[in-house]
C-alpha cells in the first residue's frame, strides 16, 4: 500500500500543474503497478527453483517457496488487483 500511495503521491506532484493530464495518473500507476508485480513473480519461481536444486520434491519445493516468499506475494496479490481496478 505504500508503494501505491508513493505513486499516486508522486504522478501528482509531477502532474498538478499540468492542464489536460488528469487522464495519465490512472495508467502510468496502472503501468508501474504492473510492472511491480511482474517481480513477485520471479521471487516465486526462484524460491521453488532453489527447493528443487536442493534435493526437494516438487510438492516440498511449491511449499517452500511460498513459507519463504508467501507475504510477499500476499501483498503483491493486493496490488494486482489494484492495478486492475484502475485498468
Amino acid at each position: 500500500m505504500l508503494s501505491i500511495g508513493f505513486v499516486f503521491g508522486v504522478l501528482s506532484l509531477t502532474y498538478s500543474d499540468t492542464v489536460g493530464v488528469t487522464w495519465l495518473v490512472p495508467l502510468v500507476t496502472f503501468s508501474i503497478l504492473v510492472g511491480i508485480n511482474m517481480d513477485y513473480d520471479v521471487f516465486l519461481i526462484t524460491g521453488i527453483l532453489e527447493g528443487r536444486s536442493r534435493g526437494l520434491s516438487t510438492e516440498a519445493a511449491i511449499v517452500r517457496g511460498m513459507e519463504v516468499n508467501g507475504n510477499v506475494i500476499g501483498v503483491a496479490g493486493l496490488e494486482r488487483a489494484l492495478a486492475r481496478s484502475l485498468g
